[in-house]
Order: C-alpha cells, then sequence, then structure tokens
C-alpha cells in the first residue's frame, strides 16, 4: 500500500459516516423526532459539516500525495512514519518518507473489542501481528495486562519482555540478560537496551519536502544505526504497548 490508498480509505471512512449521518438528520426532521430539541440537531449539523471537510480534505490528499521514487534520503529502511487508521481496534501503518508502506502493525479482527467495556478490555490479554510490505507475517506479539509481560513471537523464537519498573514517564523492561528502558519527555520517547539507543520516535519536526505527503506533526520513528532486526522488532512491540497505557 503506498499513502495515497491509505487517504483514500480515510476519505472514504468519512464519506461513509457522512452518508450514515445525513440519513439519521433526514430521519429526525421526517418523524420531528427532535422538535423539543433544537440544540441536538444544531450538533448534528455541525457534526455534518465536521465529516464533510474531512472528506473533501482527504479528498486532496489522495490526489496531490503520490508515492516518490526511492533515493538515499527518501527510502532510508531506519526512518518511518507513523499513521494510524480510525476503528475499534488498532492498526498502525509505517511508511517510508518517499510514501510507499514498509510494514504494518495490526490488531487480532476476531476480537470484539468494540463490545468489550473498557474498564474491562483494559485487564485482558491482546494479540497483534507485524506483517512486511509483501503482507509477509513477521511476528506475533501477546500482550498481558496482569504481569505485564509482551511475548514476541518470530517463527520458532519467543522473546518475552517483563516489566519490572514503572516510574512517571519512564518504564522499565527485562529482556533475558538486557535492560529496556522506554522514556517519553517533550514529546520524545526513546527505546534504550543497556542504556545505549535503540530508536526514538518525536513528532513536531518534519522536512518541507515531506510535509507534501505527511501532515508536519506526522510521528518519526528513527532507528539506530546498530540496531537490530529483533530491536526493531521489540520497538514496535513496546510502541504498541505504549498506545494502550
Amino acid at each position: 500500500m503506498n499513502i495515497g490508498t491509505y487517504y483514500m480509505k480515510r476519505s472514504q471512512l468519512y464519506l461513509y459516516q457522512f452518508i450514515a449521518a445525513s440519513i439519521l438528520l433526514l430521519f429526525f426532521y421526517l418523524t420531528d423526532f427532535l422538535h423539543s430539541f433544537a440544540i441536538i440537531l444544531y450538533v448534528l449539523w455541525i457534526f455534518l459539516l465536521y465529516l464533510f471537510v474531512h472528506y473533501l480534505f482527504y479528498e486532496w490528499k489522495v490526489k496531490n500525495s503520490k508515492a516518490g521514487k526511492c533515493t538515499q534520503i527518501k527510502c532510508r529502511q531506519d526512518l518511518l512514519l507513523l499513521l494510524f487508521t480510525q476503528g475499534p481496534l488498532l492498526k498502525m501503518h509505517f511508511f517510508l518518507p518517499n510514501g510507499l508502506e514498509e510494514m504494518e502493525l495490526y490488531q487480532d479482527v476476531s476480537r470484539f473489542n468494540w463490545l468489550v467495556p473498557p474498564i474491562i478490555d483494559n485487564w485482558t490479554n491482546r494479540r497483534f501481528f507485524i506483517r512486511d510490505r509483501s503482507g509477509l507475517l513477521i511476528a506475533s506479539i501477546y500482550v498481558s495486562k496482569r504481569q505485564p509481560q509482551i511475548t514476541l513471537l518470530m517463527k520458532e523464537t519467543v522473546l518475552s519482555l517483563q516489566l519490572i519498573r514503572k516510574r512517571h514517564r519512564k518504564l522499565v523492561f527485562i529482556f533475558q540478560k538486557d535492560e529496556i528502558s522506554v522514556e517519553q519527555k517533550y514529546g520524545v520517547m526513546k527505546i534504550k537496551k543497556n542504556d545505549q539507543m535503540m530508536c526514538q520516535m518525536q513528532k513536531g519536526w518534519m522536512p518541507i519536502s515531506w510535509q507534501r505527503t505527511f501532515a508536519p506533526n506526522t510521528p518519526i520513528l528513527i532507528f539506530s544505526d546498530n540496531a537490530s532486526e529483533i530491536d526493531r522488532l521489540i520497538c514496535l512491540a513496546l510502541i504498541q504497548y505504549l498506545s494502550h497505557i
């Protein structure tokens, strides 16, 4: 998938929501259901305008955002931009700066999370998958909130991260004989292994040339030069974990 396809799906989502909300508003007018609650009708009109503006915005993005050719900067494998898909299930898209999707992290669709109250769902185990640009499954992530623990499965390899310390904006996990820390400060997330940087994610800055394709506040994930494939998957698993706490 490229960034144009991503924006097209977003525009379609807002269009469907706009149509559904329009039908609901028409029903209220025809049945005079909310005659005594005019404020609700005003809110619905504002909501319709909100949906329509977002639909037009993403339609504009579809026409003006095309995946570009690879250059030394735009196809760096150590630099990814993170975008989310709206919905009851978590879905993260990691794009290269040229607009091509490098990998995707998504929640197990067999779980009907939208039917489970948040107070209960926050204490249930979750399963996620990571696949590459060709659709090949790279790894599975199991998150246990009771322990709490993150289990990463790659083919026949099983890795486990156990949370041992939590203090303010810093989490510390034990991984085999290594200590992995996650710290969020001033809009920057840093993930380190034994005090050595594995990756960092931040938003708020971006080259002007990238802003033709991505919003300026899009999170940018940067891996360190010496980060292994396992280190990168651990970073993705921890980013996913932090998105739910």
